[in-house]
């Protein structure tokens, strides 16, 4: 029997909590509503999504872009403060559950048992 090597990477995008798990070698398009047409150059500075290959990694970094994106709002004052609560409320699954210390941390600790 054929053994079929399975590749894949974690990626979340910008200022979201929701890590998507993407297939390497699923070569069919990724169908993402993305707010402006991708870049194809080979330098972007300011990046759509992040892509990692452990689901820990994506978590951690997915934690701390959610956290830099509220103080901005935060820092804005009262202009962003709309924007701020609608956040907090669109992602609060994500940021009181999902993406606990705890969570992140059974997750390594479930990998490296594997």
């Amino acid at each position: 029997m054929k053994k079929n090597n399975y590749s894949r990477y974690f990626r979340f995008l910008k200022n979201d909590t929701v890590i998507d798990e993407i297939s390497t070698n699923d070569f069919k398009p990724f169908k993402a509503k993305l707010p402006i047409a991708p870049s194809y150059s080979l330098v972007i500075k300011d990046p759509l999504y992040y892509g990692f290959l452990s689901r820990a990694k994506a978590m951690e970094m997915a934690k701390a872009g959610a956290l830099e994106y509220m103080d901005t709002l935060i820092s804005k004052g009262r202009s962003g403060m709309e924007a701020l609560l609608k956040y907090r409320d669109d992602h609060y699954e994500d940021l009181n559950e999902n993406l606990t210390y705890a969570n992140i941390e059974a997750i390594k600790i479930k990998n490296t048992l594997s």
